[in-house]
This record gives C-alpha cells, sequence and structure tokens, in this order.
C-alpha cells in the first residue's frame, strides 16, 4: 500500500496524472484520495487476462452487432404500424432493410470468432455457423414480412388465423434465432467477462439466455395458432386471439432483450477498446 504510482493513472475525479504518487496520497488538484482513483480505476484481473489485437474494431462490432439487430426489430413494428394507421410508408422498403439489417448483424457477429488467443476452434467454428445462420433467418424474415404487407391490414388485430405456412416458417424462424443465440453466447461471456463492468454486476450476465426464452413465448403461440386451424370454430374462436396475445407479447419482450442488450453492449465497448490498467501496469513489478 505503501508503494509509488509508477503507471500513467488519471485521477477519477479532475483527470489530473497521478503518477508518482503515494497510493495514501491526495491529488494536487482536486484534493480526492489517491485510493479512490484506485479502487475505481485499477482492475485486479487485468493483468491475467489475455490481449486483444483489435480491441476498438471489437468494441465497435459488438454495438453494431446489438445495434443492427434492434434496428431491424424496430423496422418490422413500423411495418405493423403502417398496417394498421396509413402512414404513407413503402412497406416493401421496411421489409428489404429490415431484412438488410439482420444480415449485416450477423456480419458484425464475426468479431467474436476470436476475441483473443487461446479460445477453441469449436467456439469459434460456433460463432461461423451462427453467423452463416443469419442467412435462412433472413429468407424466412422477407417472407413472413412480405406476406404481411400483401395483406393490407394487421391480422392480429383482426383477430384473425394467420394460416399454417405463417406458423411453421414463424417456428423455423424462432428455433434459428435460439440457435444463433446459443452458438454466440460462449464468446459473447468471454468476451463480457474482460470487463470489470461486468465482474461488478453493472451488467446483466444473463441477457441473451433471456432473449433464447422470449422466443419462446411467440414459439407457444404459433403451436397454439396451429391448434386453433384444425379444432373446432367454436374453440378456434379462443385459440386464434390467445395466439396473437402470446405472439405479440414475445415480440414486444424480444424487442425489450434487445435494447438490454444494445445497452450493455455500449457500456462494455469504451472497457474494451480502453482496458483499466492492472495491479502490475499501475504500481510496477511487484518484488518475488
Amino acid at each position: 500500500m505503501a508503494r509509488d504510482l509508477s503507471g500513467e493513472l488519471p485521477c477519477v475525479e479532475c483527470g489530473y496524472s497521478l503518477r508518482g504518487l503515494s497510493v495514501r496520497g491526495e491529488c494536487p488538484e482536486c484534493g480526492t484520495p489517491v485510493l479512490a482513483t484506485v479502487l475505481g480505476v485499477v482492475d485486479p484481473r487485468a493483468d491475467q487476462l489475455r490481449a486483444m489485437r483489435f480491441p476498438r474494431a471489437m468494441s465497435v462490432g459488438l454495438v453494431l452487432w446489438a445495434g443492427f439487430a434492434l434496428g431491424a426489430a424496430l423496422l418490422v413494428w413500423a411495418l405493423h404500424a403502417s398496417l394498421v394507421v396509413p402512414l404513407g410508408i413503402n412497406q416493401q422498403g421496411l421489409v428489404s432493410a429490415s431484412g438488410v439489417l439482420i444480415l449485416a448483424s450477423g456480419v458484425c457477429a464475426l468479431v467474436l470468432i476470436r476475441p483473443h488467443a487461446g479460445v477453441s476452434p469449436a467456439r469459434s467454428m460456433a460463432v461461423v455457423l451462427a453467423c452463416c445462420l443469419h442467412v435462412p433467418v433472413y429468407l424466412i424474415h422477407v417472407r413472413l414480412m412480405s406476406h404481411l404487407a400483401g395483406k393490407g391490414h394487421c391480422p392480429y388485430l383482426a383477430m384473425e388465423g394467420l394460416g399454417t405456412e405463417h406458423h411453421l416458417l414463424r417456428l423455423g424462424e424462432g428455433a434459428l434465432i435460439v440457435a444463433i443465440i446459443i452458438l454466440l453466447r460462449p464468446n459473447a461471456r468471454l468476451l463480457a467477462s474482460r470487463s470489470l463492468v461486468v465482474r461488478t454486476g453493472r451488467v446483466d450476465r444473463q441477457s441473451l439466455l433471456t432473449l433464447a426464452a422470449v422466443v419462446g413465448v411467440g414459439a407457444l403461440g404459433d403451436l397454439v395458432g396451429l391448434l386453433g386451424g384444425v379444432v373446432s370454430t367454436r374453440l378456434a374462436g379462443v385459440l386464434v386471439p390467445l395466439s396473437d396475445i402470446l405472439i405479440g407479447m414475445g415480440s414486444l419482450l424480444f424487442t425489450i432483450g434487445l435494447v438490454g442488450i444494445l445497452i450493455d453492449s455500449w457500456r462494455l465497448a469504451p472497457v474494451i477498446a480502453h482496458p483499466a490498467p492492472g495491479v502490475r501496469e499501475t504500481f510496477g513489478q511487484t518484488d518475488g
């Protein structure tokens, strides 16, 4: 505790360089105790972590991966809104733009292939497979959204059945999304675990699992919808609205989950691009 700071460490309050000061001292500019800066900035595990070759590209790619996925979801909501209220929006343009964002998200997910040295080939191949699965998601998504746009009205509000093909396509899309989440999660957690923000509990480390569970809510709605298409008319009058409610609830929760992942990625990005200094870096090599 009596060692002097041998590395660059800006004061947490005013940014003044504390290099050469004792950890027991105070910032000469603002009087903030040096120990407060050490406790707030220095990461005890930083020296143990493997260095990343392109940390800035990694941080940008992480934010774009989440941002493009959220953008695609918001465009889908915009399409549904245009089916309810005539907004004069090119609906097919919304379909195409949301599909492009899905593909763009898959491309940005490539930053998770090898966050740093020592990542197993199996984990890297899992990320490659997840990125490739964005292509069938794109194809199914465009078909589903084009089908909705062709109706000219929102079938969910009309409480009408969506049809067997539509439900099956949605189930297939949901299964692919869950597969992508499962394949990306190990390396995403590996990247996030480097951050002091995560280890102090300021970022939810279970966002991806929650997102996968939410997909299941929508899938349940599709299963109920399929059942509503083969039962009696009276029973279908109950199952079809229930299906629409579950699908709508799942879609809303999925969008909220994407917002959470984007917020987490935004918080992690600067930490990845400019990681906190370690104990050795701050105080120099320890004796022995």
